[in-house]
């Protein structure tokens, strides 16, 4: 073995973006059939490795998501659900769980043959390229800890209607004052003094365990 060989690390980064399809009531996510020589025909969800411009793992997930799919997903409505990590010796990945919602302009395809929204729990029987079990797995709790914020900006339906109208109230008002968003709640909500200090604990908890 050549002792003075240099191998260099692959670094790269992929978005997984999500959306909940109100018509089925079911959350999707998207995947291309790539066109390319590597893994030709088989479904993947968009990225790749990092390049000079990149500044950081986001950056290079984010271009080659303008890059394969002809939309700048900042400029979508969005919601960071995870970043899930691989890091071994010479290889290290992101994979950028993203929901989404509200409108998203036509998909122009690059590297794939077409782009298309699988339900999330159909993907694993697909022809996939690279394995995303492990992010498949860990979707089911990411709804539940980002619950609150999904049924907000997607109508998917939410168990605790009084915490999620709590949530609405909240959401474009700051308040220094922790008491005033107690007082908030129980004028506005119309509930008593032991719901409200109810609503006002689960709102903290939530913002507690969400906070990144």
């Amino acid at each position: 073995m050549n002792r003075g060989m240099k191998i260099k690390s692959y670094r790269g980064a992929g978005v997984m973006l999500f959306r909940y399809n109100t018509r089925f009531r079911r959350f999707e996510v998207l995947l291309g059939k790539r066109s390319v020589p590597r893994g030709y025909g088989k479904w993947a969800i968009p990225g790749g490795g990092m390049e000079n411009c990149d500044v950081d793992f986001a950056d290079c997930a984010f271009r080659e998501f303008r890059e394969e799919t002809g939309v700048d997903i900042r400029n979508l409505q969005t919601q960071k659900l995870a970043v899930k990590r691989i890091g071994v010796p010479f290889y290290h990945w992101r994979t950028y769980m993203v929901l989404t919602w509200g409108y998203i302009p036509d998909f122009k395809p690059r590297e794939f043959s077409e782009l298309r929204w699988f339900p999330v729990s159909t993907v694993s029987k697909q022809d996939l390229w690279i394995s995303i079990s492990h992010e498949l797995r860990a979707f089911d709790r990411l709804v539940k800890k980002h619950g609150l914020v999904i049924a907000y900006h997607t109508g998917m339906p939410f168990e605790d209607e009084n915490l999620l109208t709590a949530y609405r109230l909240l959401t474009h008002i700051t308040f220094r004052d922790p008491l005033s968003v107690e007082a908030y709640i129980f004028r506005y909500m119309n509930v008593g003094p032991k719901e409200t200090t109810r609503l006002c604990r689960e709102l903290r908890r939530y913002y507690e365990a969400v906070a990144i």
